[in-house]
Formats: C-alpha cells, sequence, structure tokens
C-alpha cells in the first residue's frame, strides 16, 4: 500500500470509529419509566365540576373518586357504545316492587385516602351539596326525580332532611326515595359528576391544594408540575386496588398535534384521544386506534322567542330538507362522526328502534316548497351563531352552502345568511338576549336514557334556551315519568314525532371518539361522552422503556 493510501486509511479511520461510538452510545441510552402517559387537551379549572358548560376534568373525575355506581371497567373497546354499570362505593343496591325506593348497601371497607371510612352519611352530606342553591348545579335538574330534591334545590325549603336522601343508624345503607318509578336513576348515578368528594376550597384550588384533598377513588394526585402534567398513584385505601393494574399515570395536556408528535414509537405519550384526520389513516393501518360510538353530537336549534325566521316552522323546515347529512359526515370523517338519523342517539341504553326519522341525503325541491310556505321576505337576514371552533366553522359553512344550492336561482336569491363565531361569554349573552336565528350547539343528554334527550324540550327544562311551548308534549314527558317500561317506549314514538313535525332542532350527526393507543396498552374503555376510564388502562410491562 502506498504512503498516501496509508495517510488516507488512517484518516477514515480516526473520523469512523469516534462516529461509530456516538452511534452504539445513542442506541444504548434508554430513560425506564414506570407510569402510562395519557395526554388530553386541558385540565379542569376545578374538581367541582357541576357548573359552568364544558366537560373537561371529568376523566379525571373517574379517577380520583367514586361513586355508589360505576361505569364497568369491563366494558372494553367498546364498539357498540353499550355501556354496563357495576358497583361502586356500594356494594350492591335492592330496589322496591313498586320502584320508587332504593337502598344501597355501602362497602365495608370503603375508604377515604386518609383512611377514614366512608359511610352512607358521607352521600347524604354529599347530595346536600349538589343540591344545594349555593352551588348552581347544572345537573341538579335530573335529581328531581328524587322527592323534595326540586324544592331544596330551587330554595323552596333550607331543610335537607325532607329531601328523600338519608342514611341508617349504622351509617351503613344509603336510602333513595322516589315520586315515581325511574329506571334511569343507576345510569344517572354513574355518570362523574356524581363520583363522591368533599365540597371544599381544596377542590377549587385543586393544583395547588392536591395534598390536602380526601379521594374516594382509585388513585390520588401525587403531583402536578408547571400546571400541565399530573401524576396520579394508586390510592392504597382503595376498596378495590387489587384491580388496579398501573400504579402511577401521567395526565399531560396537548393539543392534538402535539399529542400526535408525542406518540411517536420513541416519545413519551402512550395514549390520546381525536388525533389529525391526516394522520388517521396511517394509525389505523398500524391498528394503533380504538373506535367508540359516542352519545354527543353536533345540531341546529332555532330561535322561537324573537326571530320570524326561528319561530316560523315551515323555514325550520326547510333547513331540515337542505342538509345532506351523508356528504356532511363524508367531509367531517366517516370514522369520526355518523349521521344523526333519529333524536335518540343509536347508542343510548334502552333507545328504540325508530328507524330513519330524519332525512340522510336533501330535498332540495321539498326544501324550497317550504320556504315559498314561510312567506318570508326574500331578502330575509339570517343568522347562525355558535362557538368559534375550527369544527363549528366547518360545520356552519357547509350548512350554509347546503342552505346557498337550494335558494341560488330561485326567488330567495337574496336571502343573507350570515355566521357569528363567539367565544363562550359572547355565545351567552346572545342566546341569553335571543339575538340569533339558529344556534349551532353540542347535542348530548346527560345521562344514558332517552329520557335525557326528550326532557330538553319541556317547556321548564334549564336545557330549552328556544322557547319551545308544547303542552302536549309536556304531557308526554309526565307520563313518561309515571308509566312502566312498555308504555315509555310508546312514548318515545310519540314524543319524537311530535319534534320531528314542529322542528324546534335539528341534530346532524353523533360523533365516534377515536382512541389512540401504543400496542402494549390494554383494557381502554371509554363512557359514552367520550371520557377515557383511565382506572382501567395498563401496559404490556410494569415498565414502559423510552429510548431517546
Amino acid at each position: 500500500m502506498s504512503a498516501i493510501k496509508k495517510i488516507i486509511c488512517f484518516f477514515l479511520i480516526v473520523i469512523i470509529l469516534p462516529l461509530q461510538g456516538c452511534i452504539e452510545k445513542k442506541q444504548k441510552v434508554s430513560l425506564e419509566r414506570d407510569y402510562t402517559v395519557y395526554s388530553i387537551e386541558k385540565l379542569p379549572s376545578d374538581l367541582d365540576l357541576i357548573g359552568g358548560d364544558n366537560n373537561e376534568g371529568e376523566e379525571l373525575l373517574y379517577s380520583l373518586f367514586e361513586g355508589l355506581v360505576k361505569i364497568d371497567n369491563e366494558t372494553k373497546d367498546n364498539k357498540a357504545g353499550k355501556i354496563k354499570i357495576a358497583p361502586g362505593i356500594a356494594e350492591k343496591w335492592e330496589i322496591s316492587k313498586d320502584g320508587c325506593h332504593y337502598n344501597f348497601k355501602i362497602r365495608n371497607d370503603a375508604a377515604w385516602s386518609d383512611g377514614t371510612p366512608i359511610t352512607a352519611n358521607d352521600f347524604v352530606g354529599f347530595f346536600s351539596a349538589i343540591l344545594s342553591p349555593h352551588y348552581n348545579n347544572k345537573y341538579a335538574e335530573e335529581l328531581y326525580c328524587i322527592v323534595g330534591a326540586k324544592d331544596f334545590n330551587q330554595g323552596k325549603t333550607g331543610d335537607f332532611s325532607k329531601v328523600a336522601i338519608s342514611a341508617s343508624e349504622d351509617g351503613r345503607t344509603l336510602s333513595i326515595g322516589l315520586y315515581n318509578k325511574d329506571a334511569s336513576l343507576i345510569d344517572i348515578l354513574s355518570e362523574p359528576q356524581y363520583c363522591l368528594r368533599q365540597f371544599d376550597e381544596n377542590l377549587i384550588k385543586w393544583k395547588s391544594s392536591y395534598n390536602k384533598i380526601k379521594y374516594s377513588g382509585a388513585y390520588t394526585i401525587n403531583n402536578v408540575a408547571d400546571n400541565k402534567n399530573v401524576m396520579l398513584v394508586k390510592n392504597g385505601m382503595y376498596w378495590d386496588k387489587g384491580n388496579i393494574r398501573s400504579s402511577k399515570i401521567c395526565i399531560t395536556t396537548n393539543d392534538n398535534n402535539a399529542a400526535m408528535a408525542a406518540f411517536e414509537p420513541l416519545n413519551s405519550v402512550d395514549v390520546f384521544s381525536n388525533p389529525p384526520a391526516s394522520e388517521y389513516e396511517n394509525l389505523l393501518n398500524n391498528k394503533q386506534v380504538a373506535i367508540t360510538k359516542l352519545s354527543i353530537g353536533a345540531a341546529l336549534k332555532f330561535n322561537l322567542k324573537n326571530s320570524s325566521a326561528g319561530s316560523n316552522k315551515n323555514f325550520r323546515k326547510a333547513i331540515n330538507e337542505s342538509i345532506n347529512r351523508k356528504d356532511l359526515c363524508s367531509k367531517m370523517g366517516d370514522d369520526f362522526v355518523r349521521a344523526a338519523l333519529s333524536y335518540i342517539p343509536d347508542t343510548t341504553n334502552g333507545a328504540p328502534e325508530s328507524g330513519n326519522l330524519l332525512r340522510v341525503n336533501e330535498n332540495r325541491t321539498q326544501a324550497l316548497e317550504y320556504l315559498k310556505q314561510s312567506n318570508l321576505p326574500v331578502n330575509q337576514a339570517i343568522t347562525i351563531v355558535y362557538l368559534d371552533t375550527t369544527e363549528n366553522n366547518k360545520i356552519s359553512s357547509y350548512i350554509i352552502d347546503n342552505i346557498r344550492q337550494v335558494i341560488d336561482n330561485s326567488s330567495y336569491s337574496e336571502m343573507v345568511i350570515r355566521k357569528k363565531p363567539c367565544d363562550e361569554e359572547q355565545l351567552r349573552k346572545l342566546i341569553n338576549n335571543d339575538e340569533y336565528d339558529i344556534l349551532l350547539t353540542d347535542y348530548k343528554g346527560d345521562y344514558d336514557s332517552p329520557e335525557a334527550f326528550l326532557t330538553q324540550w319541556e317547556t321548564n327544562s334549564q336545557y330549552n334556551v328556544t322557547g319551545y311551548d308544547n303542552y302536549i308534549y309536556n304531557g308526554l314527558m309526565d307520563t313518561m315519568r309515571i308509566g312502566g317500561e312498555p308504555n315509555k317506549r310508546v312514548v318515545y314514538g310519540k314524543a319524537q314525532t311530535i319534534l320531528l313535525d314542529d322542528m324546534v332542532i335539528i341534530p346532524l350527526f353523533f360523533k365516534n371518539l377515536i382512541t389512540c393507543k401504543k400496542n402494549y396498552i390494554h383494557d381502554l374503555s371509554v363512557d359514552k361522552n367520550g371520557n377515557v376510564i383511565i382506572n382501567s388502562i395498563y401496559p404490556d410491562e410494569e415498565k414502559i422503556v423510552q429510548i431517546n
């Protein structure tokens, strides 16, 4: 070998060996973590979560606190969306023959995280708090089936002993009395807002006072870092701790794009929901997604109180006939949403087989005919209001485009259709002041029963913001409360027929939750509102290895 070649070889060796060392070193460097990372978009501002308009934090409630009953963790990867109810802090319950009295037997080993026994008296105190007018509980109305609950919540009596919720002398049994038989009570009590907790300042200031909170659920908060990362550790006093597979879970906050980036194989996020649409196919092909049908969606509601257009039944029917739900779902992503074909989601327990009450495709000829029958001015101005989100902007633009395809080249071509995106405060003011024609909003029930969707349209319901008032419909709701199960199904059909004829609400679609999970994560459960049941998830191994 010539001297020049030897020199070249020498320099190549000098250069390559350090590089090989770096590569080899990088392969060997690893960081072990003994917890699963679940990414959500936003942490709740407080943990009382009975007021306000959003549901952020319900997943934390499921993990930190537990109610009399709970979502069954055996409801895994649930594509059908049917949710089972299991005993929680109450090991069992008994129902009287008339269906009006419930006795919940509290577990002997139920305890708060500080070791204090949980008794039926704790639940009496809990229900007196959430029904108190002081807390302005948005869910209180669904407990009005309990004797005395409405009067106490509305301040007509300040004596909670007049509410039919009481504890036995030994503190082991909680009794609840109803006005009439109501099979939906157990479904109601499984919702996260009925997880047992003590209402105090610590719940409000939970990010700094987490170590002062008494927890009743599977986990406690061990740390809150940078107002962004919450470390949960298994509650050693939880009655069912032996069946909690993950000893630690980290809740971190990221938007969907950031979560997707952190979901890459070598990065930290193990579970998150609603991936960017651009990434969905790849995740699906790699079997890293679970699809769950939800009972929440989107709908159009009309202002019947202060809008010449919204209060016009023929106009409302024209809007309904103009909408192509099938095409809308295609544009939103067929795996992400499904067309609303009735007023009760197909995932709801006890939902009747209503068939296709609502049209899948548009009928522009019929829509234009209804518009003509409305006798509205040909230059009528219409305002659609909604919370300013990317999804709502997309939906509203599509709805307007559907309407324009009906009215263009017609006598109504001069109709002006405006969309008005708002922040939460602006939207609340517009609704309260009836300053809109059409409201694009979420469509959901507070518990898993057809009644949760139908009773929203009673005249005095807090959810009936449109001014709808139909005495026949109100009577049906009263009949539903006192009727047996066969009668209820008849009422469901009649109530939906009235809603269809009056068209005060137009359901557009119901959502599916797309949950992304690494292949080593198991037992993913989701409730009907899209909350992941964090308690049930666990990884293949005790430790997850992250390679940097």
